[in-house]
Parts: structure tokens; C-alpha cells; sequence
């Protein structure tokens, strides 16, 4: 190959793999390199103040960039504006007469107010303006921002956008809708819905009453204390819950999810982590190359996927379905109409004493029974192409034919039954651990 042929070939590649980070949102094609580092002179600070008095339209809509936006409701009637003007410049007069030129624009109508600078005016990007606002308690905001914090607090229902910057809310008396990337989102106290539309962020959601819906990508998402179902749909994210009352949906890839006394729960995971330790309703959990670790349920639990390690501990239940392969299924303290079906790899259970039938298959993958002390129900095992231990005391009919073990025990006992089978594997009854519900 030519050494022509040779970088131009290193350009594609190179091009490729630019193309490909700013599709998965880790390369944004507008930088912005923030105060100080590439303008030339001082900073200089201008203060600008306006008061719009009552009567008020219900809506206040908020027009920035470069900046940051601090709305706060107080008990006041009248809406009072700060506008802080940083401006670089060689000499203090030019930075002087740029702010002269630099104002807040009002426009008002009976249903809203909007609140801009003209920023427009000036083709120069060494302006940052800052917005400090004291507005009515209750009143509906909307915020349009870019490369700066976003602050609210004590007002109605808000709707943000800020497309470089963090945003901190709280105390909002209605729903909260906002979008971001690149910053930190952190929201306290919502007494409705709350969406939230961020990426290459952390995103922490605490004391919503309502619902709350996240799209994320690339960082965390933590939630805590929300009262209306969840709808989580991430990649490349961490995701956490705790104290949720309503359903959880979850799906999240290559990041691991957890979560802590919750509802009703759904769960979507792809080469993760997924952990659930207490839930007050049904479990159903779908995944590939994943673990899965799951304690406290009182409810259905329903697993299906390949590739799942499976720990659970304390489950309760009218039924539990389990279905993985090369991994392992590790129950214990569990009860339920119980089925389990695993391919290359162990299966292990130490069941509560029984209310319902208990049936696990294996396909090349071996199985290990903890017997419930001092219980006694029909139980059937069947090997092909392996072997059966039994190390309890009690009798047993044995028979093996065409490389089939077939045993049978308690076949007059009462109550929910125990079948076993394998293929390629070994099945293991021992003596249980006396555990009760």
C-alpha cells in the first residue's frame, strides 16, 4: 500500500470514529470553553434591574445563553429581574458601552410574560448574562437556557431547556418537564409528573408525587422517594431507586441497576447488574449477560433471558418462573408454583416448606435440592445420561434403564409435588436447613 493510500485510509477510519461519538452523544459538536479561557482583557460586571408589577399574566417565559437563570417564588405579587452582565474586553470603557448597548427585553400579553436580552446585538462571544428573579408563588415558568446553571424554585408548572448546563429545582407546586446534557440535574420536592429528557449526566430525583419518565444516556440516574410509577429508559447508565410506591419500569444496558423497597417492577438489562432487594408486588425481569440478584419479594417473580447468574433470597409468591442458560439459579427461602429451566449450568434450592408444585429442568446442568426438614411431599427425579444422589433417610423406588436414573419418594404423601429432571447433569437431594416462613 501507498503511503498516500495508507492516510487517506487513516482519515476514514479517523472520520468513522468521530462520526461514531457524536452519534453516541460522548463528542457535541458545539464547544464552548467557558469564562476566561480564550477571551483576551478583564472581566467586567454590569448590574441591570427591572420590576414588573401586578397584575400578572400566569405564565413567565425565560430566553438565555450564556449564562445562568435563578427563578425563586416568594409571597410578593410583583415579578423583580436582575441581570448581571459579564463582559471581557482590553479596556473597562468599551466593556462600558457594551453593556450600555446590552438590556432586558420585556414583552407582555394577557397570557404571558417574556423575559430575553438582545443578545443577538453582539456578534462577540465574551458576554455571559445572568438572570436573578423574584416572581410570584405558583406561577407557571418555562426556561430556555444554554452553557449555565438553571435554578427554580417555588413556582408552578415548569418546563426547562438548557442545553449545556445543570439544572436545580425544587419546590415545584405542578409538573416538571426539562432537558438537558453534560451537567448534573438534581430535583427536590414535585407535586406532579415529572419528565426528564438527559444524557452524559447524573440525574437525582427525590419527593415526586407523581409520575416520573426519564430518556438518559451515559451517566447516573438516583431516585428516591417517588409516589406514582417509574418509567426508566437509559443506555450506558447507571440506575438506583429507593421508597418507590407505584410500578417501576426500568431498562438500562452496560450499567448497573438497583433498587430498594419498591412497588410493582419490571426490569430490562443487557450486560449489567440487576438488584432488587424488597418489592411489594410482582418482579418480572428480562436480560442477557447479566446477574441478577433479587431478595425480600412478596409477589410473582418472572425471569427470562440467557446468560443470567440468578441469586434470590426470601421470595413469596403464587408463582415464580425462572428461564437462563450457562449461569447458574440459586433460590432459597422461597414459595410459590415454581418452575425453573436452565441449560449449561447449577441449579440449587432451598425451598420454605411447600404451597405450591416445584419443577426445575436441566439441559446439561445440574441440580441441588435442600430438602424442607421434617416435610414430606411426592417427589420424582429423572436423569438421562447422569445420576441421581439421595441423601435423605426416608425409602425410595430407584430404576434405571436406557440410561435413564428414575427415582420416586413419598409417593403417598399429600400435598404439592417435586419433580427433577436433567440431561448431562447430576440431581443432589440433601438434608434442608429447618427453615420456615
Amino acid at each position: 500500500m501507498k503511503i498516500k493510500e495508507f492516510i487517506i485510509l487513516l482519515l476514514i477510519i479517523g472520520a468513522g470514529i468521530f462520526l461514531t461519538l457524536v452519534h453516541t452523544g460522548k463528542i457535541d459538536l458545539y464547544w464552548d470553553f467557558g469564562e476566561g479561557f480564550i477571551f483576551q482583557g478583564e472581566k467586567y460586571e454590569f448590574k441591570e434591574t427591572e420590576e414588573i408589577e401586578a397584575p400578572l399574566p400566569a405564565e413567565l417565559h425565560i430566553l438565555n445563553r450564556n449564562g445562568t437563570v435563578d427563578v425563586l417564588g416568594t409571597e410578593g405579587e410583583k415579578i423583580t429581574i436582575e441581570l448581571d452582565k459579564h463582559i471581557w474586553s482590553r479596556k473597562e470603557d468599551n466593556a462600558r458601552k457594551i453593556a450600555g448597548g446590552l438590556n432586558i427585553r420585556i414583552k407582555k400579553d394577557p397570557y404571558r410574560i417574556v423575559l430575553s436580552v438582545n443578545r443577538e446585538d453582539f456578534r462577540r462571544n465574551r458576554i455571559r448574562t445572568h438572570f436573578t428573579i423574584r416572581v410570584p408563588e405558583g406561577i407557571k415558568l418555562n426556561v430556555s437556557n444554554s452553557h449555565g446553571l438553571v435554578k427554580a424554585e417555588a413556582v408552578g408548572d415548569t418546563e426547562i431547556s438548557n442545553r449545556n448546563g445543570g439544572v436545580e429545582v425544587k419546590d415545584i407546586r405542578g409538573k416538571l418537564t426539562l432537558e438537558n446534557s453534560y451537567n448534573d440535574v438534581n430535583v427536590t420536592n414535585v407535586q406532579e409528573d415529572c419528565t426528564v429528557n438527559s444524557r452524559n449526566s447524573h440525574v437525582r430525583l427525590t419527593g415526586i408525587l407523581g409520575n416520573v419518565r426519564i430518556e438518559h444516556r451515559y451517566g447516573k440516574v438516583a431516585l428516591e422517594d417517588i409516589r406514582g410509577n417509574v418509567l426508566v429508559e437509559a443506555s450506558h447508565s447507571e440506575v438506583s431507586g429507593q421508597e418507590i410506591v407505584g410500578a417501576t419500569e426500568i431498562e438500562s444496558s452496560y450499567r448497573n441497576i438497583s433498587l430498594l423497597n419498591a412497588g410493582r417492577v419490571t426490569l430490562v438489562g443487557n450486560n449489567c447488574r440487576m438488584a432488587i432487594d424488597g418489592a411489594r408486588g410482582d418482579v418480572d425481569i428480562h436480560g442477557r449477560y447479566s446477574r441478577v440478584k433479587i431478595q425480600n419479594i412478596h409477589g410473582n417473580l418472572n425471569i427470562q433471558g440467557k446468560n443470567l447468574g440468578i441469586n434470590g433470597k426470601n421470595i413469596v409468591g403464587d408463582t415464580i418462573t425462572i428461564f437462563s442458560s450457562y449461569r447458574f439459579v440459586e433460590l432459597e427461602s422461597f414459595s410459590g408454583k415454581t418452575l425453573i429451566t436452565l441449560s449449561n449450568g447449577d441449579i440449587t434450592l432451598t425451598p420454605l416448606p411447600l404451597t405450591h408444585r416445584i419443577e426445575a429442568k436441566g439441559d446439561y446442568a445440574n441440580i441441588t435440592l435442600f430438602w424442607p426438614s421434617g416435610q414430606q411431599y411426592p417427589f420424582e427425579a429423572q436423569a438421562r445420561t447422569g445420576d441421581i444422589k439421595w441423601e435423605l433417610d426416608e425409602e425410595l423406588s430407584y430404576n434405571k434403564e436406557n440410561g435413564v436414573t428414575h427415582i420416586k419418594a413419598f409417593p403417598t404423601a399429600s400435598g404439592p409435588a417435586i419433580h427433577l429432571a436433567t440431561k448431562y447433569g447430576t440431581i443432589r437431594i440433601k438434608k434442608g436447613k429447618g427453615l420456615s416462613h
